[in-house]
């Protein structure tokens, strides 16, 4: 058994002691029964490192080292709760940040295009305004033309009852489009150069047609009798709307 506790093989201890293995075998096998059935004393169970339980010596615990651990642990949790906070919040200022980006590039964006459209409405209303222009301010051209050409040597104009109440429609009408424009578009009436002796042949015709109502002998029934209507334009009067209108025709 001795041999056998050395780390000697059954083989081994048979050679030398010449017996057979099975022999050794047996004996190393009953011997290993008797010690494992042998009672352990009761001071031994109690103190398996064969030390009586009075003299083994208790290491105290050392509770600050444990506290100054937790608390470094604590204080690094902190720091790393504290970080992650911070960089949630610079990324949040950061988001903030980029959608004020954004809406401010949307708003410069439609600002621009109000910007264009009004650009464009202004630009049509500036082409609206001056065609209108052009073609009042030729309709005021042609009519002074053709009293020019009804004007005798003295300045004198005749025309006939009914071509004066036909006239004094058309001046009046005109007179109102006139109107209506500079209302419009918030133009100077003295846009029109030739609209203040507009409003001297309208009070001219007027006049005239006033006093053919006027006179007793009038009846407008009476298709045997003829009225006329007599007004006259001094020669600067004259010269200045033929000037007007060779300038407007230029």
């Amino acid at each position: 058994m001795q041999l056998h506790s050395q780390g000697m093989s059954i083989r081994k201890i048979a050679k030398q002691l010449g017996v057979s293995k099975s022999a050794v075998h047996r004996t190393v096998s009953e011997i290993g029964t008797e010690v494992r059935d042998t009672p352990v004393p009761l001071s031994q169970q109690a103190c398996p490192t064969g030390v009586p339980i009075e003299k083994q010596t208790v290491l105290p615990v050392n509770n600050n080292n444990f506290n100054y651990k937790n608390s470094k642990n604590m204080e690094n949790y902190d720091y790393q709760s504290m970080k992650e906070i911070e960089i949630r919040r610079l990324e949040l200022e950061h988001e903030i940040q980029m959608k004020k980006l954004e809406m401010q590039e949307e708003e410069l964006s439609l600002r621009s295009r109000e910007l264009n459209l009004k650009s464009k409405q202004a630009n049509s209303e500036s082409v609206k305004q001056e065609q209108e222009f052009r073609v009042l301010n030729w309709e005021l051209t042609e009519i002074f033309a053709e009293e020019l050409e009804l004007v005798d040597s003295k300045g004198n104009i005749e025309i006939s009852l009914e071509d004066g109440e036909e006239k004094i429609e058309v001046l009046k009408e005109l007179r109102k489009k006139i109107q209506k424009f500079c209302a419009v578009y918030k133009v100077s009436i003295e846009t029109f150069r030739l609209f203040k002796y507009l409003q001297k042949i309208i009070m001219l015709v007027s006049k005239e047609l006033d006093s053919v109502y006027e006179d007793d002998r009038y009846d407008e029934d009476d298709e045997d009798t003829t009225w006329s209507l007599d007004y006259r334009l001094d020669f600067n009067e004259r010269q200045t709307i033929k000037r007007l209108i060779e300038e407007e025709n230029d």
